[in-house]
């Protein structure tokens, strides 16, 4: 993000060195269009420290039994379409939904 960050009295505030990361990783992960009627489930898990490396482990695992489209190796998030079901799986630092 290049926008300058003013205060109210117009006054310019010194970015964080993350801001552009944070906004961009919010940006990354569009809403998805949800037709009705229709049945959501969402789970989120405590995966921290090595529980996250299983878990993607595991996702990516079960991509590739199935045939879609495979897991990166740094992704964040994945989105995946098994007949009538979407799968979409994110990982946070300290959870997955």
């Amino acid at each position: 993000m290049t926008a300058d960050v003013t205060n109210k009295d117009g006054g310019r505030l010194t970015p964080h060195p993350l801001r552009a990361a944070v906004l961009g990783e919010v940006h990354a992960r569009p809403f998805t269009p949800v037709e009705t009627p229709r049945r959501i489930l969402h789970f989120a898990f405590d995966t921290a420290g090595e529980t996250a490396k299983a878990d993607r482990a595991a996702l990516a695992e079960f991509c590739l039994r199935r045939g879609l489209d495979p897991l990166q190796p740094t992704a964040k998030h994945h989105r995946v379409t098994l007949g009538g079901v979407a799968l979409r799986w994110e990982q946070h630092s300290e959870f997955t939904t």
